[in-house]
């Protein structure tokens, strides 16, 4: 969540049932010198920096879609819509991007 920059979180849902649990944090909210002291960390380095960004470290999202008859494009047309413009990501950068109680609620 871009309001909780160093929080890692785990979304799972399935029909209307969901849940949202604390995933750690990224290693990219500490400095490496902190980093480089967990076991977990130094046995994943290589696969962790392959796929760091220079802005946002190992921030990321990843989805899992399971179902039948489902409309590829029409999904990632959907996703796509959510990405951020570079606008929105200056802001962030900037740590300027609003805290949870100021986002608009979209509906897909």
């Amino acid at each position: 969540m871009a309001s909780r920059p160093a929080q890692a979180i785990n979304w799972s849902q399935a029909g209307g049932a969901l849940r949202a649990d604390s995933a750690g944090v990224w290693w990219a909210s500490m400095p490496y010198e902190e980093r480089i002291r967990y076991t977990s960390f130094l046995d994943y380095h290589e696969e962790i920096e392959k796929r760091w960004s220079k802005d946002f470290g190992d921030r990321l999202n990843e989805l899992v879609f399971i179902g039948q008859d489902m409309d590829q494009q029409q999904i990632l047309k959907q996703l796509e819509s959510c990405i951020c413009s570079p606008e929105e990501i200056s802001l962030y950068l900037e740590n300027q991007f609003p805290d949870g109680d100021e986002w608009p609620v979209a509906k897909i």
